[in-house]
């Protein structure tokens, strides 16, 4: 692959690792209960402002990206320490038509400070923040646990009241799936400038794993629960399409990079950059096979050959690991010694496919 940080469309940031909520599928617990220990301590957890500058420069924001993303796949952008500042640095280099995406719970802190987002959001045009909102009173707090449906939708309209624009996203399930209707009249109502419905994380992943619900355990906060995904239609499709295919085709279906496609990457709150999201937790997770492959990059790279701590973002585009390593990956099998095909890869981006 050659990337050039100056011809990226966009990149995503997870700025911090810090979260209240314990959703169900969040690499940053395990089983809605405990922290994931490979996020370290709490004072790693939050991206400096001049990490961040590193990952995206003015020149980017003024010329070459169309859209910055802030979400991730272990905290909320909006409870980091310096959300604020680093929106205003956004708002204050970006050309007039970036789009400035920003995904939270949005269940943290009060009025008084959505109301200080809005007013730093409403100078860029094209900003939007996106409220997850998984159901309805009975039924939010199920999935996004230790979070209240009541405080987002108070935040939603206070940001939404001060000019904010805002979209909600909602995660069906089938304990929440009869209340979509009403969170449609509900969405236009407040005043969200639209409601999307996503199948869960993964469908596709999902069903080549078999993998038809996910389980959280009790804590101080939430009751025990078992959420299912079976009955969702965009589930069912996926499995449909895994048990069609052969029972080889992880490792001979040809893998076409959605980020690399549409010229994105994807940057950690400890400043690794990665080629997507999906790798990004690589060397994070708790799933056994992915923390195999990640030791095997490890030991062939180091541990900080992709970090803008170490490097800069030129010089990580140029090592080894994007430039060649990548590319054999694709075309290889799980099984190869030298150039193992990705199990995340394989499952995420296999030509042709739906994935989320």
């Amino acid at each position: 692959m050659q990337i050039n940080k100056n011809n990226l469309d966009w990149i995503q940031i997870d700025i911090t690792a810090r979260c209240q909520a314990m959703c169900l599928e969040c690499s940053r617990n395990i089983n809605g209960k405990d922290l994931n220990p490979k996020i370290e301590s709490a004072d790693s957890w939050d991206m400096p402002l001049n990490i961040f500058q590193k990952a995206v420069t003015p020149s980017m924001l003024s010329t070459s990206l169309q859209k910055v993303l802030l979400n991730g796949n272990f905290g909320d952008p909006c409870i980091h320490p310096q959300f604020i500042d680093i929106s205003k640095y956004i708002v204050e280099h970006a050309h007039k038509d970036l789009s400035y995406r920003i995904s939270t719970n949005g269940a943290m802190f009060d009025n008084v400070y959505w109301k200080t987002v809005a007013d730093v959001l409403t100078k860029l045009p094209k900003h939007k923040i996106i409220f997850a909102i998984d159901g309805l009173e009975d039924t939010h707090h199920i999935y996004r646990r230790n979070t209240s449906y009541q405080d987002v939708i108070d935040h939603a309209k206070t940001f939404i009241d001060h000019g904010g624009r805002a979209e909600w996203q909602f995660i069906v399930f089938d304990h929440n799936q009869h209340q979509v209707d009403e969170a449609k009249s509900r969405a236009k109502e407040i005043g969200f400038d639209n409601i999307f419905f996503k199948g869960g994380a993964r469908n596709y992943t999902k069903a080549v794993d078999n993998k038809t619900s996910v389980a959280g355990k009790e804590t101080k906060k939430s009751s025990a629960v078992e959420v299912s995904n079976q009955n969702r239609e965009s589930f069912k499709t996926a499995k449909q399409e895994v048990e069609s295919m052969p029972k080889d085709f992880l490792d001979t279906a040809t893998i076409s990079c959605q980020w690399y496609d549409t010229k994105g990457m994807y940057v950690e709150y400890d400043g690794s950059v990665w080629m997507c999201c999906w790798t990004g937790d690589m060397h994070r997770t708790q799933n056994q096979t992915t923390t195999i492959e990640w030791l095997h990059i490890e030991k062939k790279f180091g541990k900080d050959f992709n970090n803008l701590n170490y490097y800069s973002f030129d010089d990580i585009l140029e090592h080894e690991f994007f430039v060649d390593y990548l590319d054999k990956t694709f075309n290889s099998t799980r099984d190869n010694p030298n150039t193992p095909r990705l199990n995340t890869c394989a499952k995420t981006c296999i030509w042709n496919k739906t994935f989320v």
